[in-house]
């Protein structure tokens, strides 16, 4: 099949065996180099594409080097087989965002946006980098990724025996993506009076960066009969209240 697709240029036969090796999956690796030159041919584009994506991850390798292409129509068509690929690009796409080369982090970027909750756990256990531009980018993504973040993220937070520094980070993660995280807040709340104080840092950082929308849920904590949570919680309210962002 292989062969047939290196000596016709176009044509059902040729379209017949992209779509035979793209069923043979995983096994049909061998065809790679093949595939990704076919992508080239707009009538068999589509075809090839889809074969790839069904290799899957023996692809991922050159379907990223096509995504660094100069070429703009074979870097969109990697950017849409490595979407396509969901989950399973994810590494690869994170590997790209934390390299050194800011072209290529703009490049997996959107793709990390475009893949979506698949992709929120990675990047969530890629916040605690050292390298401050790397952050930068994973943040955006996953402000771009936004609302539908959210559930992904209680998701992870719902762990049993969730390790604690695994617990700042998703609860982190909540708070860049701000207020399109308002479902998150009863969940931030309960973070708020978490027994590790680190813990209660990173949750009142991140209901800062929800918003005015968690105002009725902190005034319930005026009743708590933990000093440190009303402390907290008077803050949020002094800091996210109507006044007092009026007067900044």
């Amino acid at each position: 099949m292989v062969e047939v697709v290196e000596s016709e240029s176009y044509g059902e036969v040729c379209l017949a065996a992209i779509s035979a090796l793209g069923s043979i999956g995983e096994e049909a690796s061998a065809a790679i180099p093949v595939l990704i030159e076919a992508i080239a041919k707009t009538d068999l584009r589509f075809a090839a594409e889809r074969a790839l994506e069904r290799i899957g991850g023996p692809a991922i390798p050159a379907v990223v080097d096509a995504l660094k292409s100069e070429d703009e129509r074979l870097a969109l068509s990697a950017a849409r087989i490595l979407e396509w690929m969901g989950g399973t690009a994810v590494p690869a796409l994170i590997d790209l965002l934390s390299g050194t080369e800011e072209k290529w982090r703009n490049i997996s970027s959107p793709t990390l946006v475009a893949i979506g909750v698949d992709a929120v756990p990675a990047l969530t256990a890629e916040l605690d980098t050292d390298d401050s531009d790397i952050r930068i980018h994973i943040e955006r993504v996953l402000s771009q990724i936004g609302k539908k973040a959210v559930p992904k993220l209680l998701e992870l937070l719902a762990v049993n025996d969730l390790p604690l520094d695994v617990r700042r980070r998703v609860i982190y993660a909540m708070g860049v993506v701000g207020a399109d995280a308002e479902a998150a807040i009863p969940e931030l709340i309960q973070q708020l009076q978490h027994e590790n104080h680190d813990i209660r840092d990173v949750a009142t950082g991140a209901i800062g960066k929800v918003g005015k929308v968690a105002l009725p849920s902190l005034q319930k904590l005026g009743s708590s009969l933990d000093e440190d949570v009303r402390s907290r919680a008077a803050r949020l309210i002094a800091n996210l209240s109507p006044a007092t962002q009026s007067n900044e």
